[in-house]
C-alpha cells in the first residue's frame, strides 16, 4: 500500500508517522486546496509509526493517490535530492521546541513552513512562514503562497540560506566554547568562595552562622560535609526565646563575641547590608566575619543539598 510517486513540482514533509507530526491535517489541507482548484502534490517520507495506517487509509479515502507520494524511509542522498528539488517543506508538528528538518531545509535551500509553536519561531525567525497546525485553513493559505508564488519561494531560499549560518558548525563551535568558558568561570569563582569559606573557618576556633533560614541551613550543610562544627545560629531578633534546636539559635545582640570568634553571614542581597551594619555597630573586626553572595549560596545549595 506504499504510495510511489515521482512528481516535476511537490512540498516536501520529512517525519516518521507519528499521530503527533500531523500528516493528517496536511492531507486535509491538500484536499481544501484542491476543492479550490489548487492542484498540490506532496510527498512523505519516514518509517511506520502509530498512525502510518491511517494516513495511508485518508489517502485513499479521499482520493489523493494521484497527489500523495509515500516513498518511506529513504537514504541521505534521497533526502538532499528531496530537499533541492522541493517546491518547499511543510512541517505541521504539533510538538517541539524546535526540529531539525526545517535547519536541514534551509541549508539546501528548500523554502520552509513550519507550526507556530514552542521555539520554532524563535529558531527559525523570518526564515519561514508559520501556521497554526491546528488550523487547515492557515496551513492551506501558507502552501498555496508557496505553490504559485515564485517570487516568495525565492525570497524565503535566500532568507533561509542566510538563517542557516546560524546553525553552523563553526558557530556551533564557538557558542559552545563560550558556554564552557562561562562554566570554568563559575566552577573556578565557586571554588574560590569555597576555599575562602574554609580557610575562615580553620582561623577561627568558634564558629557561628548569621541567620537561620534557607541560606543558613546551605551553610550547615556545607560545614556538615567538611566535618567543621559550629557553636550556634544567631539571628537579628529571636521572637521564641525556648527554641530547642541543636545547634542553639541566638540573638546576635546576646551572643558573646571573642576575637577567636567566625561569623558566616548567610542573609544575601538588600539585607546583608542591614547584617554588616550590625555586625559593625558592635564593633567587629572585618576579619571575624566573612559574607557570601546569593548566587554562590544557590550553586552551594543544588551541590549539597
Amino acid at each position: 500500500r506504499v504510495l510511489f510517486q515521482s512528481f516535476e513540482k511537490y512540498i516536501f514533509y520529512p517525519a516518521q508517522f507519528w499521530r503527533h507530526k500531523n500528516h493528517r491535517n496536511l492531507l486535509y489541507a491538500i484536499l481544501k486546496l484542491r476543492d479550490r482548484g489548487i492542484i498540490v502534490n506532496c510527498i512523505f517520507v519516514g518509517s511506520k509509526k502509530n498512525e502510518y495506517d491511517e494516513i495511508i487509509d485518508i489517502i485513499h479515502k479521499y482520493e489523493l493517490t494521484k497527489q500523495v507520494g509515500v516513498l518511506g524511509y529513504v537514504s541521505n542522498s534521497q533526502m538532499k535530492y528531496l530537499f533541492k528539488n522541493a517546491r518547499a517543506m511543510i512541517m505541521p508538528t504539533f510538538l517541539g521546541p524546535t526540529n531539525i528538518p526545517p535547519t536541514e531545509a534551509m541549508s539546501l535551500g528548500c523554502p520552509v513552513a513550519v507550526s507556530n509553536i514552542y521555539g520554532m519561531p524563535e529558531q527559525l525567525g523570518d526564515a519561514a512562514l508559520y501556521f497554526n497546525p491546528n488550523d487547515i485553513l492557515s496551513m492551506a493559505t501558507v502552501i498555496e503562497d508557496y505553490w504559485i508564488d515564485d517570487e516568495l519561494c525565492e525570497k524565503m531560499k535566500k532568507r533561509g540560506l542566510e538563517r542557516s549560518e546560524f546553525f553552523s558548525l563553526e558557530r556551533f563551535t564557538r557558542d559552545v566554547d563560550r558556554i564552557i568558558t562561562k562554566l570554568d568561570l563559575k566552577n573556578e569563582y565557586k571554588k574560590e568562595q569555597l576555599d575562602g569559606l574554609l580557610e575562615f573557618c580553620n582561623t577561627h576556633s568558634r564558629i557561628v552562622i548569621f541567620g537561620a533560614g534557607r541560606y543558613g541551613f546551605v551553610i550547615k550543610k556545607v560545614l556538615d560535609k567538611w566535618n567543621i562544627e559550629f557553636d550556634a545560629f544567631v539571628v537579628s531578633k529571636l521572637e521564641r526565646m525556648d527554641c530547642d534546636v541543636n545547634p542553639p539559635i541566638y540573638e546576635f545582640d546576646s551572643l558573646e563575641i571573642t576575637d577567636d570568634t567566625g561569623i558566616i553571614c548567610s542573609v544575601s542581597g538588600e539585607k546583608q547590608r542591614d547584617i554588616i551594619n550590625m555586625i559593625e555597630h558592635r564593633g567587629i573586626k572585618e576579619e571575624n566575619y566573612i559574607c557570601f553572595d546569593i548566587t554562590t549560596l544557590e550553586m552551594m545549595k543544588y551541590k549539597y543539598e
